[in-house]
Protein backbone atom coordinates (compact mmCIF):
# COMPACT_ATOMS: atom_id res chain seq x y z
CA UNK A 1 0.00 0.00 0.00
CA UNK A 2 3.05 2.21 0.78
CA UNK A 3 2.86 3.33 -3.13
CA UNK A 4 -0.68 3.38 -3.85
CA UNK A 5 -2.51 6.56 -4.94
CA UNK A 6 -4.81 6.76 -2.24
CA UNK A 7 -1.96 6.31 0.59
CA UNK A 8 -0.37 9.25 -1.46
CA UNK A 9 -3.37 11.45 -1.14
CA UNK A 10 -4.37 10.47 1.76
CA UNK A 11 -0.63 11.22 3.89
CA UNK A 12 -1.55 14.81 2.33
CA UNK A 13 -4.52 15.57 4.53
CA UNK A 14 -4.33 17.43 7.98
CA UNK A 15 -6.18 16.15 10.85
CA UNK A 16 -9.28 18.29 10.49
CA UNK A 17 -9.70 17.88 6.11
CA UNK A 18 -9.33 13.68 7.43
CA UNK A 19 -12.16 14.61 10.15
CA UNK A 20 -14.35 16.00 7.75
CA UNK A 21 -13.47 13.58 4.72
CA UNK A 22 -14.96 11.09 7.40
CA UNK A 23 -18.13 12.18 7.28
CA UNK A 24 -18.32 12.63 3.79
CA UNK A 25 -17.08 9.01 3.32
CA UNK A 26 -19.90 8.30 6.10
CA UNK A 27 -22.27 9.87 4.64
CA UNK A 28 -25.31 7.60 2.68
CA UNK A 29 -25.43 9.93 -0.28
CA UNK A 30 -21.69 9.65 -1.23
CA UNK A 31 -21.14 6.24 0.07
CA UNK A 32 -23.35 2.86 1.16
CA UNK A 33 -20.15 0.78 1.20
CA UNK A 34 -19.25 -0.44 5.28
CA UNK A 35 -16.30 -1.65 4.15
CA UNK A 36 -14.64 1.58 2.46
CA UNK A 37 -16.06 3.00 6.06
CA UNK A 38 -13.52 0.69 7.56
CA UNK A 39 -10.76 0.83 5.12
CA UNK A 40 -10.89 5.05 6.19
CA UNK A 41 -11.14 4.18 9.62
CA UNK A 42 -8.17 1.72 9.64
CA UNK A 43 -6.07 4.44 7.64
CA UNK A 44 -6.57 6.96 10.54
CA UNK A 45 -6.15 4.52 13.44
CA UNK A 46 -3.17 2.90 11.71
CA UNK A 47 0.78 4.24 11.37
CA UNK A 48 1.09 0.68 9.75
CA UNK A 49 -0.36 0.41 6.22
CA UNK A 50 0.77 -2.57 5.01
CA UNK A 51 -2.06 -4.21 2.64
CA UNK A 52 -2.08 -7.73 4.47
CA UNK A 53 -3.07 -5.43 7.38
CA UNK A 54 -5.35 -3.78 5.63
CA UNK A 55 -7.29 -6.51 4.28
CA UNK A 56 -7.83 -8.34 7.77
CA UNK A 57 -8.89 -4.93 9.18
CA UNK A 58 -11.63 -4.49 6.44
CA UNK A 59 -12.71 -8.10 6.35
CA UNK A 60 -12.06 -9.75 9.46
CA UNK A 61 -14.26 -12.97 8.69
CA UNK A 62 -12.45 -13.75 4.69
CA UNK A 63 -9.46 -15.18 3.55
CA UNK A 64 -7.11 -12.80 1.86
CA UNK A 65 -7.66 -11.73 -1.45
CA UNK A 66 -5.64 -9.38 -2.49
CA UNK A 67 -7.83 -7.90 -5.35
CA UNK A 68 -10.57 -7.35 -2.60
CA UNK A 69 -8.85 -5.06 -0.85
CA UNK A 70 -7.28 -3.26 -3.98
CA UNK A 71 -10.93 -2.30 -5.27
CA UNK A 72 -11.67 -1.14 -1.79
CA UNK A 73 -8.48 1.74 -1.98
CA UNK A 74 -9.36 2.58 -5.52
CA UNK A 75 -13.13 3.10 -4.80
CA UNK A 76 -11.99 4.81 -1.41
CA UNK A 77 -9.27 6.61 -3.48
CA UNK A 78 -12.39 7.84 -5.86
CA UNK A 79 -14.46 9.30 -2.95
CA UNK A 80 -11.58 11.32 -1.79
CA UNK A 81 -11.02 12.69 -5.18
CA UNK A 82 -14.84 13.75 -4.89
CA UNK A 83 -14.18 15.66 -1.46
CA UNK A 84 -11.22 17.19 -2.80
CA UNK A 85 -13.41 18.81 -5.15
CA UNK A 86 -16.29 19.39 -3.13
CA UNK A 87 -13.74 21.29 -0.79
CA UNK A 88 -12.24 23.49 -3.92
CA UNK A 89 -15.72 24.53 -4.46
CA UNK A 90 -16.89 25.21 -1.02
CA UNK A 91 -13.72 27.49 -0.19
CA UNK A 92 -14.11 29.50 -3.46
CA UNK A 93 -17.89 31.25 -4.08
CA UNK A 94 -16.59 32.34 -7.65
CA UNK A 95 -16.09 28.74 -9.15
CA UNK A 96 -19.07 27.51 -7.21
CA UNK A 97 -21.28 30.13 -8.82
CA UNK A 98 -19.85 28.99 -12.06
CA UNK A 99 -20.14 25.70 -12.05
CA UNK A 100 -23.98 26.47 -10.73
CA UNK A 101 -24.51 29.24 -14.11
CA UNK A 102 -23.50 26.32 -16.15
CA UNK A 103 -26.50 24.04 -14.38
CA UNK A 104 -29.28 26.94 -14.58
CA UNK A 105 -28.62 27.20 -18.05
CA UNK A 106 -28.62 24.09 -18.92
CA UNK A 107 -31.61 23.37 -17.35
CA UNK A 108 -32.73 26.91 -18.53
CA UNK A 109 -33.97 28.38 -15.70
CA UNK A 110 -33.83 31.93 -16.49
CA UNK A 111 -34.75 33.92 -13.11
CA UNK A 112 -32.12 31.22 -11.20
CA UNK A 113 -29.43 31.95 -13.79
CA UNK A 114 -30.10 35.93 -13.60
CA UNK A 115 -29.51 36.07 -10.23
CA UNK A 116 -26.82 33.63 -10.12
CA UNK A 117 -25.06 36.20 -12.86
CA UNK A 118 -25.36 38.85 -10.50
CA UNK A 119 -24.24 37.23 -7.86
CA UNK A 120 -20.66 36.58 -9.64
CA UNK A 121 -20.32 39.45 -11.14
CA UNK A 122 -20.73 41.19 -7.79
CA UNK A 123 -17.98 39.23 -6.35
CA UNK A 124 -16.26 39.91 -9.07
CA UNK A 125 -16.78 43.71 -7.96
CA UNK A 126 -15.57 42.67 -5.20
CA UNK A 127 -12.49 41.24 -5.34
CA UNK A 128 -9.25 43.56 -4.23
CA UNK A 129 -7.29 40.77 -7.30
CA UNK A 130 -7.15 42.00 -10.95
CA UNK A 131 -4.71 39.62 -12.15
CA UNK A 132 -4.90 36.75 -14.58
CA UNK A 133 -7.28 34.89 -12.69
CA UNK A 134 -9.55 37.41 -11.68
CA UNK A 135 -10.04 38.11 -16.15
CA UNK A 136 -10.80 34.60 -16.80
CA UNK A 137 -13.58 34.01 -14.14
CA UNK A 138 -14.75 37.17 -15.68
CA UNK A 139 -14.51 36.13 -19.39
CA UNK A 140 -16.22 33.10 -17.91
CA UNK A 141 -19.15 35.32 -16.83
CA UNK A 142 -19.30 36.69 -20.21
CA UNK A 143 -19.36 33.72 -21.91
CA UNK A 144 -21.89 31.87 -19.69
CA UNK A 145 -23.87 34.99 -20.91
CA UNK A 146 -23.24 34.76 -24.26
CA UNK A 147 -24.52 30.63 -24.42
CA UNK A 148 -27.57 31.62 -21.70
CA UNK A 149 -28.65 34.19 -24.52
CA UNK A 150 -27.84 32.34 -27.31
CA UNK A 151 -29.34 29.19 -26.32
CA UNK A 152 -32.71 31.64 -25.67
CA UNK A 153 -32.30 32.71 -29.41
CA UNK A 154 -32.36 36.16 -27.87
CA UNK A 155 -29.50 37.42 -30.62
CA UNK A 156 -29.94 41.17 -29.91
CA UNK A 157 -28.29 40.16 -26.11
CA UNK A 158 -25.42 38.29 -26.75
CA UNK A 159 -22.55 40.27 -25.45
CA UNK A 160 -19.83 39.62 -28.02
CA UNK A 161 -17.83 42.54 -28.13
CA UNK A 162 -17.63 41.66 -23.44
CA UNK A 163 -16.81 38.62 -24.42
CA UNK A 164 -14.10 39.44 -26.92
CA UNK A 165 -12.28 42.04 -24.74
CA UNK A 166 -12.46 39.75 -20.93
CA UNK A 167 -10.82 37.35 -23.07
CA UNK A 168 -8.10 39.21 -25.02
CA UNK A 169 -6.96 40.86 -21.19
CA UNK A 170 -6.70 37.17 -20.35
CA UNK A 171 -5.03 35.72 -22.88
CA UNK A 172 -2.23 38.46 -23.50
CA UNK A 173 -1.44 38.10 -20.01
CA UNK A 174 -1.60 34.63 -19.55
CA UNK A 175 0.73 34.66 -23.38
CA UNK A 176 3.51 36.55 -21.78
CA UNK A 177 2.85 35.10 -18.31
CA UNK A 178 3.84 31.54 -19.73
CA UNK A 179 6.29 33.50 -22.44
CA UNK A 180 8.12 34.64 -19.36
CA UNK A 181 8.29 31.05 -17.69
CA UNK A 182 9.58 29.28 -21.02
CA UNK A 183 12.29 32.17 -21.20
CA UNK A 184 13.35 30.84 -17.61
CA UNK A 185 13.29 27.27 -18.43
CA UNK A 186 15.71 28.17 -21.50
CA UNK A 187 17.84 29.68 -19.11
CA UNK A 188 18.09 26.70 -16.52
CA UNK A 189 17.41 23.78 -18.74
CA UNK A 190 19.04 24.92 -21.80
CA UNK A 191 16.17 23.89 -23.99
CA UNK A 192 14.29 25.99 -26.56
CA UNK A 193 10.86 26.78 -26.69
CA UNK A 194 8.37 28.12 -29.87
CA UNK A 195 6.93 31.52 -28.42
CA UNK A 196 4.51 31.77 -31.69
CA UNK A 197 2.97 35.31 -32.28
CA UNK A 198 4.72 36.97 -29.55
CA UNK A 199 5.85 39.75 -31.51
CA UNK A 200 2.00 40.55 -32.57
CA UNK A 201 0.82 40.57 -29.04
CA UNK A 202 3.43 42.87 -27.83
CA UNK A 203 2.99 45.50 -31.03
CA UNK A 204 -0.98 45.18 -30.18
CA UNK A 205 -0.20 45.92 -26.67
CA UNK A 206 1.73 48.68 -27.23
CA UNK A 207 -0.40 50.19 -29.85
CA UNK A 208 -4.13 50.33 -27.91
CA UNK A 209 -1.94 50.32 -24.61
CA UNK A 210 -3.28 47.66 -23.07
CA UNK A 211 -0.56 48.67 -20.50
CA UNK A 212 -3.16 50.29 -18.46
CA UNK A 213 -3.77 46.58 -16.89
CA UNK A 214 -1.31 45.75 -14.71
CA UNK A 215 -1.78 42.37 -15.19
CA UNK A 216 -0.66 42.79 -19.17
CA UNK A 217 1.74 45.08 -17.90
CA UNK A 218 4.01 43.29 -15.36
CA UNK A 219 4.52 40.48 -17.89
CA UNK A 220 5.41 43.22 -20.90
CA UNK A 221 7.82 44.29 -18.71
CA UNK A 222 8.93 41.36 -17.84
CA UNK A 223 9.59 39.52 -21.12
CA UNK A 224 11.03 42.75 -22.77
CA UNK A 225 13.55 42.91 -20.11
CA UNK A 226 14.55 39.12 -20.46
CA UNK A 227 14.40 39.14 -24.20
CA UNK A 228 16.90 42.44 -23.94
CA UNK A 229 19.22 42.21 -21.27
CA UNK A 230 20.46 46.09 -21.64
CA UNK A 231 17.18 46.91 -21.10
CA UNK A 232 17.35 47.65 -17.63
CA UNK A 233 14.02 50.72 -18.16
CA UNK A 234 12.15 47.57 -18.43
CA UNK A 235 13.14 45.90 -15.47
CA UNK A 236 12.79 49.69 -13.79
CA UNK A 237 9.29 49.90 -15.04
CA UNK A 238 8.17 45.87 -13.71
CA UNK A 239 9.37 46.97 -10.12
CA UNK A 240 7.75 49.99 -10.36
CA UNK A 241 4.50 48.61 -11.54
CA UNK A 242 3.98 45.41 -9.70
CA UNK A 243 5.14 47.26 -6.37
CA UNK A 244 2.07 49.94 -6.64
CA UNK A 245 -0.15 47.62 -7.78
CA UNK A 246 0.97 44.69 -5.11
CA UNK A 247 -2.77 44.29 -3.76
CA UNK A 248 -4.36 43.12 -7.32
CA UNK A 249 -2.01 39.82 -7.28
CA UNK A 250 -2.37 37.06 -5.26
CA UNK A 251 0.93 36.26 -3.20
CA UNK A 252 2.03 33.30 -5.44
CA UNK A 253 1.36 35.42 -8.69
CA UNK A 254 3.36 38.46 -6.53
CA UNK A 255 6.47 35.85 -5.64
CA UNK A 256 6.83 34.66 -9.16
CA UNK A 257 7.22 38.78 -10.19
CA UNK A 258 9.72 39.02 -7.20
CA UNK A 259 11.97 36.12 -8.55
CA UNK A 260 11.56 37.34 -11.96
CA UNK A 261 12.57 40.84 -11.14
CA UNK A 262 15.43 39.18 -8.69
CA UNK A 263 16.71 36.80 -11.60
CA UNK A 264 17.02 39.99 -13.83
CA UNK A 265 19.70 41.84 -11.27
CA UNK A 266 21.94 38.69 -10.47
CA UNK A 267 22.49 38.19 -14.25
CA UNK A 268 23.94 42.03 -13.98
CA UNK A 269 25.65 41.17 -10.69
CA UNK A 270 27.32 38.06 -12.04
CA UNK A 271 28.53 40.08 -14.67
CA UNK A 272 29.86 42.51 -12.04
CA UNK A 273 27.19 45.25 -12.23
CA UNK A 274 27.40 45.76 -8.50
CA UNK A 275 24.72 48.33 -8.88
CA UNK A 276 22.48 45.91 -8.73
CA UNK A 277 23.37 44.74 -5.38
CA UNK A 278 21.38 47.55 -3.57
CA UNK A 279 18.03 46.53 -6.18
CA UNK A 280 18.21 42.78 -5.00
CA UNK A 281 17.96 43.72 -1.56
CA UNK A 282 15.20 46.33 -1.70
CA UNK A 283 13.23 43.37 -3.17
CA UNK A 284 14.10 40.80 -1.03
CA UNK A 285 13.03 43.44 2.24
CA UNK A 286 10.27 44.70 0.42
CA UNK A 287 9.22 40.48 -0.50
CA UNK A 288 9.48 39.62 3.91
CA UNK A 289 7.19 43.09 4.36
CA UNK A 290 4.23 41.88 1.81
CA UNK A 291 5.01 38.40 2.70
CA UNK A 292 5.64 36.77 -0.37
CA UNK A 293 8.61 34.17 0.89
CA UNK A 294 6.92 33.13 3.71
CA UNK A 295 4.19 30.24 2.49
CA UNK A 296 1.70 28.27 5.08
CA UNK A 297 4.42 29.65 8.09
CA UNK A 298 7.77 28.54 6.40
CA UNK A 299 10.66 30.21 4.25
CA UNK A 300 12.34 28.43 2.26
CA UNK A 301 16.33 27.37 3.38
CA UNK A 302 17.29 28.77 -0.28
CA UNK A 303 15.68 31.96 -0.06
CA UNK A 304 16.86 32.42 3.32
CA UNK A 305 20.78 32.06 2.09
CA UNK A 306 19.94 34.39 -1.04
CA UNK A 307 18.66 36.78 1.74
CA UNK A 308 21.55 36.52 3.96
CA UNK A 309 24.07 36.47 1.15
CA UNK A 310 22.81 39.77 -0.38
CA UNK A 311 22.36 41.38 2.83
CA UNK A 312 25.89 40.77 3.61
CA UNK A 313 27.12 41.86 0.35
CA UNK A 314 25.30 45.31 0.58
CA UNK A 315 27.30 45.63 4.14
CA UNK A 316 23.97 46.33 6.33
CA UNK A 317 25.45 43.78 8.53
CA UNK A 318 23.15 44.43 11.69
CA UNK A 319 20.30 44.19 9.62
CA UNK A 320 21.55 40.19 8.41
CA UNK A 321 22.07 39.58 12.25
CA UNK A 322 18.53 40.41 13.25
CA UNK A 323 17.13 38.79 9.87
CA UNK A 324 18.93 35.60 10.73
CA UNK A 325 17.39 35.21 14.70
CA UNK A 326 13.99 36.39 13.42
CA UNK A 327 13.94 34.23 10.86
CA UNK A 328 15.42 30.89 11.69
CA UNK A 329 11.96 29.58 13.08
CA UNK A 330 10.28 29.71 9.89
CA UNK A 331 13.25 27.06 8.22
CA UNK A 332 11.83 23.42 8.68
CA UNK A 333 13.36 21.65 11.45
CA UNK A 334 15.00 19.51 8.94
CA UNK A 335 16.92 22.16 7.74
CA UNK A 336 16.66 25.18 10.71
CA UNK A 337 19.99 24.63 12.41
CA UNK A 338 22.50 23.85 9.27
CA UNK A 339 21.48 26.94 7.72
CA UNK A 340 21.29 29.05 10.69
CA UNK A 341 24.94 28.08 11.66
CA UNK A 342 26.07 28.64 8.10
CA UNK A 343 24.53 32.24 7.79
CA UNK A 344 26.05 33.03 11.24
CA UNK A 345 29.29 31.47 9.97
CA UNK A 346 29.09 34.09 6.76
CA UNK A 347 28.07 36.80 8.84
CA UNK A 348 31.65 36.01 10.99
CA UNK A 349 33.34 35.91 7.72
CA UNK A 350 32.76 39.25 6.68
CA UNK A 351 32.82 40.39 10.19
CA UNK A 352 36.70 39.25 10.14
CA UNK A 353 36.16 36.97 12.79
CA UNK A 354 38.18 34.42 10.49
CA UNK A 355 38.25 31.86 13.50
CA UNK A 356 34.70 31.73 14.06
CA UNK A 357 33.48 31.56 10.91
CA UNK A 358 35.91 28.61 10.13
CA UNK A 359 34.75 26.36 13.14
CA UNK A 360 31.29 27.22 11.92
CA UNK A 361 31.93 25.96 8.34
CA UNK A 362 33.67 22.70 8.86
CA UNK A 363 31.34 21.70 11.76
CA UNK A 364 28.09 22.37 8.82
CA UNK A 365 29.30 18.48 7.90
CA UNK A 366 27.83 17.18 3.90
CA UNK A 367 24.84 16.81 4.29
CA UNK A 368 23.43 19.43 2.53
CA UNK A 369 24.92 19.94 -1.12
CA UNK A 370 24.45 23.88 -1.11
CA UNK A 371 25.63 24.15 2.00
CA UNK A 372 29.03 22.22 1.27
CA UNK A 373 29.85 24.10 -1.75
CA UNK A 374 28.92 27.29 -0.09
CA UNK A 375 31.30 26.79 2.32
CA UNK A 376 33.91 25.38 0.51
CA UNK A 377 33.93 28.68 -1.09
CA UNK A 378 34.19 30.83 1.77
CA UNK A 379 36.57 28.55 3.39
CA UNK A 380 38.78 29.47 0.22
CA UNK A 381 38.26 33.30 0.71
CA UNK A 382 39.39 32.90 4.48
CA UNK A 383 42.62 31.06 3.68
CA UNK A 384 43.26 33.38 1.05
CA UNK A 385 42.60 36.23 3.07
CA UNK A 386 44.98 34.56 5.89
CA UNK A 387 47.80 33.31 3.78
CA UNK A 388 47.74 30.17 4.71
CA UNK A 389 48.24 28.61 0.89
CA UNK A 390 49.05 25.12 1.48
CA UNK A 391 45.35 24.94 3.13
CA UNK A 392 44.32 26.86 -0.09
CA UNK A 393 46.25 24.70 -2.17
CA UNK A 394 44.52 21.41 -0.98
CA UNK A 395 41.05 22.37 -0.25
CA UNK A 396 41.34 23.92 -4.33
CA UNK A 397 42.06 20.35 -5.23
CA UNK A 398 39.64 18.51 -2.77
CA UNK A 399 37.12 21.35 -4.29
CA UNK A 400 37.73 20.54 -7.98
CA UNK A 401 37.22 16.69 -7.62
CA UNK A 402 33.55 17.01 -5.60
CA UNK A 403 32.20 19.57 -8.14
CA UNK A 404 33.45 16.70 -11.40
CA UNK A 405 32.15 14.32 -9.79
CA UNK A 406 28.85 15.48 -8.04
CA UNK A 407 26.00 14.66 -10.62
CA UNK A 408 23.21 16.72 -8.57
CA UNK A 409 25.40 19.58 -9.68
CA UNK A 410 24.55 21.54 -13.11
CA UNK A 411 26.45 21.87 -16.00
CA UNK A 412 26.07 25.92 -15.47
CA UNK A 413 27.16 25.21 -11.52
CA UNK A 414 29.99 23.03 -12.17
CA UNK A 415 31.33 25.39 -15.26
CA UNK A 416 30.78 28.55 -12.66
CA UNK A 417 32.75 26.62 -9.61
CA UNK A 418 35.51 25.23 -11.90
CA UNK A 419 35.62 28.62 -12.91
CA UNK A 420 36.90 30.07 -9.42
CA UNK A 421 38.85 27.85 -8.70
CA UNK A 422 41.05 28.25 -11.74
CA UNK A 423 40.97 32.28 -11.27
CA UNK A 424 42.46 31.93 -7.57
CA UNK A 425 45.04 29.15 -8.64
CA UNK A 426 46.26 32.30 -11.50
CA UNK A 427 45.65 34.87 -8.67
CA UNK A 428 47.76 32.84 -6.33
CA UNK A 429 50.63 32.09 -8.02
CA UNK A 430 50.49 35.13 -10.22
CA UNK A 431 53.49 37.58 -10.92
CA UNK A 432 51.81 40.67 -9.81
CA UNK A 433 55.30 42.70 -10.26
CA UNK A 434 54.25 42.50 -14.16
CA UNK A 435 51.88 44.99 -14.76
CA UNK A 436 50.96 43.80 -18.59
CA UNK A 437 50.42 40.01 -17.42
CA UNK A 438 48.65 41.27 -14.08
CA UNK A 439 46.21 44.04 -16.62
CA UNK A 440 45.70 40.83 -18.93
CA UNK A 441 44.17 38.62 -16.26
CA UNK A 442 42.08 41.31 -15.07
CA UNK A 443 40.87 41.46 -18.12
CA UNK A 444 39.88 37.76 -18.31
CA UNK A 445 38.72 37.75 -15.02
CA UNK A 446 36.47 40.64 -15.91
CA UNK A 447 35.17 38.83 -19.29
CA UNK A 448 34.00 35.54 -18.06
CA UNK A 449 30.51 35.10 -18.01
CA UNK A 450 30.24 32.25 -15.21
CA UNK A 451 32.57 33.38 -12.55
CA UNK A 452 31.29 33.08 -8.56
CA UNK A 453 33.62 35.68 -6.57
CA UNK A 454 34.23 38.26 -9.25
CA UNK A 455 34.08 41.10 -7.23
CA UNK A 456 36.45 39.74 -4.74
CA UNK A 457 38.97 38.50 -6.72
CA UNK A 458 39.43 41.87 -8.81
CA UNK A 459 39.71 43.57 -4.99
CA UNK A 460 42.55 40.56 -3.98
CA UNK A 461 44.60 41.90 -6.97
CA UNK A 462 43.62 45.12 -6.19
CA UNK A 463 45.10 45.26 -2.58
CA UNK A 464 48.21 43.64 -3.87
CA UNK A 465 49.13 46.26 -6.58
CA UNK A 466 48.28 48.66 -4.04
Amino acid sequence: MYKSKLLEIFSALSKSEQNRLKKFVHSPYHNTHTEVHRLLDYLMTNKSHRIKNAFEHVFPKMLYRPQKIRNTMSYLQKLIDKFLVYEALEAEDALRNRALLSVYRTKKLEKCFKSSLKYGESLLNKSQYKDTEYYYLDYELQQEQFLFAQEKKRLEAKNVQEVLDSFDIYYMANKLKYCVTALTHQNIFRTTYELRIVDAILAQIEKENWLEFPSIAVYYYSYKAMTDFDDTAAFFQLKATFLKHSHLFRTDELKDLYIIAISFCIKHLNLGREEFTVEIFDLYKLGLINGVFVEDGELSRFTYKNIVTIGLKYGDFDWVREFINDYAPYLSKTHRESYTNYSLAKLYYMTRDYNKSMKMFLSLGNTDRELVMGAKVSLLKIYYELGEYDALESLLDSFRAYVKRNKEVSDYQKQSYLNLIRYLQKVQNHNFYDKKIQQKLLEEIKAEPQLPERQWIISQIEQVNN
